[in-house]
């Protein structure tokens, strides 16, 4: 075995929660391919370490049995928080591999009621770690299109929601500032389990757009946007059978609007991206302000 592997394999067994921040910040195949050579014992907490996003990707990215291997190791609350996050085929795949006795208990952490809010949030919503910095941030979500939001919510390193953060106020000058000195915190949330009816004419919806949700051990589930829950009243109410009791939310369609503002704004302000606040044109910091 190469030293380089090696030293890697033993900085994973020995540090998982700084190996997972820099896993996190690499390129998503490498990120996978670094978990699935790892042993599962020792790969597993570095998974469950991970930004929800990208520890999503590189599971989504991996062969079915190394997937396996480490999601039936994790935390079952973290194993289902990051299966919802998962592609479809992804998801579906492991649940048809792993042991039946894992299978039923995380398959029931995973079934919501066709009416709830589960059923109709965004579980692939935007989130990202507290201790990223803001242009981490812009540089994650520039390189995925199709996953830019103008919402986005932040979690801690137990993936619990600690805040959000609107781009559209988002201040280019403040770049190197980590996001949990830019989030709003301790937002408002929905329970993964409330029914449709019971959120439908939350006052909240006066406040935001998109509304997060959360899973009863408290883990950031996803995004319930407004338009998602009105489709989804609209289509109950019309008896549309597309989906157990007519809940159905195309989000392709709603999304379409919200994407091409969030595209916008993401490339205006990686557009402006320039010396913080905290920094000179150089890319050092600003001692002027340490001089009074």
């Amino acid at each position: 075995m190469e030293a380089g592997l090696l030293l890697l394999r033993e900085f994973l067994r020995k540090h998982p929660a700084e190996a997972a921040q820099e896993l996190e910040r690499i390129p998503t195949d490498e990120a996978a391919a670094v978990l699935a050579d790892a042993p599962p014992d020792e790969g597993a907490p570095v998974l469950a370490a991970m930004g929800a996003m990208a520890a999503a990707e590189a599971l989504d990215l991996m062969e079915v049995p190394s997937a396996v291997a480490l999601v039936c190791r994790l935390e079952a609350r973290v194993a289902a928080m990051l299966l919802r996050r998962v592609t479809l085929p992804s998801r579906q795949n492991i649940l048809f591999v792993c042991p039946d006795l894992w299978k039923t208990g995380i398959s029931a952490s995973l079934a919501v009621g066709p009416e709830s809010v589960g059923a109709v949030m965004d579980g692939r919503a935007a989130v990202f770690p507290a201790d990223w910095k803001v242009r981490e941030l812009l540089a994650f979500m520039a390189a995925r299109p199709a996953r830019l939001a103008i919402d986005v919510f932040v979690e801690d390193r137990e993936h619990g929601l600690v805040g959000r953060l609107d781009l559209r106020a988002l201040d280019p000058l403040a770049a190197s500032r980590e996001l949990r000195g830019v989030m709003a915190p301790d937002p408002p949330r929905l329970p993964l389990r409330a029914s449709i009816r019971a959120v439908r004419d939350d006052v909240l919806w006066r406040r935001f757009d998109t509304i997060p949700v959360i899973d009863e051990s408290g883990l950031f589930a996803g995004a319930l946007p407004h338009r998602a829950l009105r489709m989804a009243a609209q289509r109950e109410a019309s008896g549309d059978a597309r989906s157990p009791g007519g809940a159905f939310v195309e989000f392709a369609e709603l999304a379409w609007t919200g994407y091409v503002a969030a595209v916008d704004v993401a490339s205006s302000l990686t557009r402006n991206l320039g010396p913080t606040r905290e920094e000179g044109a150089d890319g050092q910091k600003d001692q002027s302000q340490d001089a009074g």
